[in-house]
């Protein structure tokens, strides 16, 4: 707990204090969310236009690995497995995808979607129709957010490369997903890949570069159970 007030208050601040890297990350991925909005109309025809029922049940079969609920329960069994078997770098991987999930999915993306309020394809209203805080919430796109959230905290905690490259593609394939069921924009898409991956990696570094080594101890986990998910912890002043 320690460590998240830390780190929550320092996220906030990092607006006020944007360097190089910061403002180039921020620059390509507008022009990357541009792109993308530039060609929604298009490739929302052309994914569509090629959908068929094998598809369609390959992006239903993993969609649960990206949606809130199974993302928990994988970010769980990974911390759970690290403990068990004392492989420090699968509890890295859990309590940093935990938190950096806490950030970009029950922060940044629903804040995000309140305040564009776009609509959804298959609406129907077309690509440039937003209204804030109607309730409409397809930019940007949470679950593409959550597969490129824990995506990018496994690259900076895995030794092994194919280990990356699994997570990574996994990410992609979810993201890709949302625009096959014509449930998002490809832009949608592209601004919840960029923040997942922007928060995952950023608060991966801060494990990596920085060392909470105080007093005070505290852990919060999902983890699965038969009838859900339970939120457990332990707490130490």
């Amino acid at each position: 707990m320690n460590r998240l007030v830390i780190d929550f208050r320092d996220l906030s601040a990092v607006p006020w204090h944007m360097n190089g890297s910061r403002w180039r990350f921020l620059a390509w991925g507008s022009a990357a969310v541009g792109a993308a909005y530039a060609g929604d109309g298009r490739v929302r025809s052309a994914v569509q236009r090629n959908r068929s029922s094998g598809s369609d049940r390959l992006v239903d079969d993993l969609r649960p690995l990206g949606n809130q609920a199974g993302a928990l329960s994988v970010i769980g069994l990974i911390w759970l497995g690290g403990r068990l078997s004392g492989d420090a770098d699968a509890v890295a991987i859990g309590e940093d995808a935990f938190e950096a999930t806490i950030f970009s999915n029950l922060l940044i993306v629903p804040a995000l979607k309140a305040a564009s309020g776009r609509a959804r394809p298959d609406a129907e209203l077309g690509r440039a129709h937003f209204k804030p805080f109607s309730g409409a919430d397809a930019f940007p796109s949470g679950e593409a957010a959550q597969a490129f959230t824990i995506a990018s905290v496994v690259a900076v905690h895995a030794r092994a490369h194919w280990v990356k490259v699994v997570g990574w593609s996994l990410a992609g394939v979810l993201a890709y997903g949302r625009v096959h069921l014509d449930r998002h924009w490809t832009s949608d898409v592209v601004a919840g890949a960029l923040i997942g991956a922007g928060v995952g990696s950023w608060v991966a570094a801060r494990r990596v570069h920085t060392k909470f080594d105080g007093k005070h101890h505290a852990w919060i986990m999902p983890l699965p159970t038969p009838g859900g998910i339970q939120i457990r912890g332990s707490f130490s002043w």
